[in-house]
């Protein structure tokens, strides 16, 4: 019989938590010439390992959004967008994607469609596939064979250089 001072000391130790025992019997591989691992398996609560980007911002594909955007550093368009965007450092419509609006960006590549007043302080970058419509003004301009620009531009002097506008 054990005396009250083992009894408290057995009380008192932590129980060892075991695995939840499932309703079947564990298989036996060895005759499949398959060793169990020494490793546990990965658990599935544990958070990828994929960095997001601070300062991204993307409106995927199929996906519509109307409003303002006050400050980003990189906007995404994959979908459909009407919005008002100021201080943003780079705009990409994708093929599939739609920006309306006001856009004011340091960088914009558009390979999809844009129309409204878009000013792009540095570099404009239209795609083959890409069409801006609208009031441009760019610090300097790249268009692709088949890429289309339908109304008013305007190249900034200095634009590309700081203090530009």
């Amino acid at each position: 019989m054990l005396s009250k001072d083992e009894l408290d000391i057995q009380a008192k130790s932590p129980t060892p938590i075991s695995e939840p025992q499932s309703a079947k019997p564990p298989i036996a591989l060895a005759h499949l010439g398959v060793q169990p691992s020494a490793t546990p398996p990965v658990s599935a609560s544990k958070p990828a390992s994929n960095p997001v980007e601070a300062g991204l911002l993307i409106i995927g594909n199929q996906i519509t959004f109307y409003g303002e955007i006050s400050a980003c550093k990189r906007l995404v368009v994959e979908g459909n967008a009407e919005a008002k965007l100021e201080k943003c450092q780079e705009v990409a419509v994708t093929e599939t994607g739609f920006l309306k609006g006001q856009v004011c960006t340091e960088n914009a590549e558009v390979n999809g469609r844009f129309e409204g007043d878009l000013m792009v302080r540095k570099r404009l970058l239209i795609r083959a596939k890409g069409c801006v419509t609208g009031t441009i003004t760019y610090g300097e301009i790249e268009i692709e064979r088949g890429g289309r620009v339908v109304g008013n531009t305007e190249a900034r002097e200095g634009a590309g250089q700081k203090g530009g506008w």
